[in-house]
């Protein structure tokens, strides 16, 4: 049982929730049972809130039945890289956290009433995530659904938590560092690569969603591997 903000919500098994970590809450055996075994990790960071506003519902503690199957292989992949200290795992680390975000999210729009909603904003951002290289604009996605305009932005918003351009914006930067980690590719071509005709455009957003620089961020993130080899 957990209690957060006046609100209570039990557990049963196979059930997951996500919760503010910063607003204080308790926890303890639910009544009727003597033992009871949870994993839970700690998150944050650049695009967490974005697929953590599509979990929570207005701020209400909702539970999101989810696989052992699915989830508890993501715990124990945190659990393997975390104690590998590399810039390797960390991305690895990365990753993971926000497939385990992902799956509570889709779970979440699973119980929602709009199923045709639902399907048509998830197929737009699979969209998204499959053409994030490529020149994508608001009436490119329009095309593709039968709705207006103003329709489909009230319900991106109500679904990913964020517009259509931010979506795509996040995409872009996640996978530029992965690019700048991974790869030696100078910055125009990571640039290039994620769909941002211009480096200067590019460094700028990157350092406003990041606080650092691309060169900056490279220098970074290789600098624990540097000391670790």
């Amino acid at each position: 049982m957990i209690e957060q903000n006046e609100q209570h919500i039990e557990l049963p098994q196979g059930a997951a929730l996500l919760m503010n970590c910063r607003t204080p809450q308790s926890y303890c055996t639910a009544p009727g049972y003597d033992v009871w075994e949870h994993y839970w990790v700690h998150l944050d960071g650049v695009g967490v809130k974005t697929l953590a506003d599509s979990v929570q519902s207005q701020g209400r503690l909702t539970a999101a039945h989810v696989s052992r199957m699915e989830m508890q292989p993501l715990f124990e992949t945190l659990f393997a890289e975390w104690k590998k200290e590399t810039t390797t795992a960390q991305i690895e680390m990365g990753l993971t956290l926000h497939k385990m975000l992902a799956l509570l999210a889709h779970q979440q729009l699973s119980g929602d009433e709009s199923r045709s909603n639902r399907t048509m904003i998830k197929q737009i951002a699979d969209y998204i995530r499959a053409h994030y290289a490529e020149p994508i604009n608001l009436d490119m996605l329009l095309a593709q659904i039968p709705v207006s305009k103003s329709w489909f932005l009230r319900l991106f918003r109500q679904y990913m938590g964020t517009t259509p351009y931010n979506f795509l914006l996040s995409t872009r930067i996640t996978r530029a560092k992965e690019l700048l980690v991974l790869t030696d590719f100078p910055v125009g071509e990571v640039a290039r690569q994620v769909g941002f005709e211009d480096e200067s455009n590019f460094s700028t957003r990157f350092s406003s969603m990041t606080g650092q620089s691309p060169q900056q961020y490279r220098k970074s993130a290789l600098k624990p591997f540097a000391q670790n080899s």
